[in-house]
């Protein structure tokens, strides 16, 4: 398996409000929060971006979080909430490479979040608590999981790369406390004999589950 490092996923370049609407189309029209920030300007408030931060990232955070309350209203627990607002933002944003799709294979029913077919690859769009530190650390085994989910779709679809986009909220532990999110990415391309290892487990779990 060959496996990228960790890198940043251009939130600056993909603003989007609770609406899923571009920031950039508020530019014509005054808007009650440039007055606010003007306000605190004037007062000698602290209106900058905080230092290590990932630029526009708590924006977009905010935005997320307004999606995520309506689906707690309907009654989404918390982490489903905010998981389902940010795959919600990602596929806005992705959708003029992206499409969704649905799969089966050996009986077995997959729906892959997104999928570049231009270039042939999967995209996973994931929002964890867990801290940034463990991908780097070792992302295969930390997130074990991910990686058996992907290489099943991988494996159904015929292709061998995925990215991942994942929405770190607590940014990164091993910095200490209020850290602000991130947003990265990491690509992965298996070799054909991961893929079939994989789902080979998967056919042995589902026989199991037969029993």
């Amino acid at each position: 398996m060959i496996l990228t490092p960790w890198s940043d996923f251009p939130v600056w370049e993909n603003q989007r409000t609770a609406d899923l609407e571009e920031l950039g189309g508020r530019e014509s029209h005054l808007h009650l929060s440039d007055l606010i920030h003007q306000m605190k300007v004037a007062r000698g408030d602290k209106v900058g971006p905080i230092p290590g931060d990932q630029d526009r990232m708590r924006m977009q955070e905010g935005f997320i979080w307004e999606s995520a309350l309506e689906y707690m209203i309907g009654g989404m627990s918390l982490d489903d909430a905010i998981e389902l607002a940010f795959k919600r933002y990602m596929l806005a944003v992705r959708s003029d490479v992206c499409t969704q799709l649905r799969l089966e294979k050996d009986g077995i029913r997959m729906t892959p979040d997104g999928y570049n077919e231009k270039d042939g690859e999967l995209e996973s769009y994931k929002c964890t608590r867990k801290s940034l530190r463990r991908a780097v650390e070792d992302f295969p085994n930390n997130f074990w999981d991910w990686f058996v989910q992907e290489r099943s779709y991988a494996y159904a679809l015929g292709v061998d790369t995925v990215t991942w986009i994942v929405l770190f909220q607590g940014g990164d532990y091993s910095k200490g406390m209020g850290t602000g999110p991130r947003a990265m990415q990491c690509t992965a391309t298996f070799t054909p004999e991961e893929l079939v290892e994989n789902w080979r487990e998967v056919l042995a779990e589902k026989e199991a589950m037969s029993v």
